[in-house]
C-alpha cells in the first residue's frame, strides 16, 4: 500500500542511509537490511562491553584459582594487579560480619582491603544449606 501524505506533513527519512520512507508515519527504516543495520551497529557497544568483562571475569578466576591450587589464602593486591587481576571487576559483593569487603568471583569468595586480598576459599555448591538460601 502507498499511503499518502498529509497536507503539511514531512518525509520520514530512514534513521540509516537517509532516503525518503514511503508508508506509515512512524516508521523509520526503508528496508528490513536498513533496520537490521542500525541496530547491529548500536548494540555493538554492547556486545563489546560485554565481552571485556567477561574477559576480566576469566582473568580473575584463573589467577583466584591458581592462588588456591599453591594454597595461598592471602596476597598483595598490587602484586595481583601486576599479573592482570581486576579488583572492581567481581560477580558479587557483602560485608561481611567483621565489616570486611566480602567479594567473590563465582564459586571464589575473598575479603579484601585497600593493600591486600585475603580468606581466599572456594564455596561449597553441594552443602545443602546453601541451595535454600537461593
Amino acid at each position: 500500500m502507498n499511503y499518502k501524505l498529509k497536507h503539511g506533513e514531512e518525509e520520514n527519512c530512514c534513521l540509516e542511509c537517509g532516503c525518503g520512507i514511503s508508508g506509515r508515519i512512524n516508521k523509520k527504516f526503508c528496508s528490513l537490511s536498513c533496520k537490521n543495520a542500525f541496530n547491529n551497529r548500536r548494540l555493538q557497544n554492547i556486545r563489546h562491553y560485554r565481552s571485556d568483562i567477561m574477559s576480566r571475569l576469566a582473568r580473575n578466576y584463573k589467577i583466584l584459582e591458581g592462588l588456591l591450587a599453591d594454597r595461598v589464602t592471602s596476597a598483595p593486591l598490587e602484586q595481583l594487579k601486576g599479573i592482570g587481576f581486576d579488583d572492581s571487576c567481581m560477580t558479587g559483593f557483602c560485608i561481611g560480619y567483621r565489616r570486611h569487603q566480602e567479594c567473590s568471583c563465582y564459586d571464589i569468595v575473598y575479603c579484601r582491603t585497600n593493600s591486600k586480598i585475603f580468606g581466599i576459599r572456594r564455596l561449597d555448591l553441594q552443602d545443602p544449606k546453601r541451595k535454600g538460601n537461593q
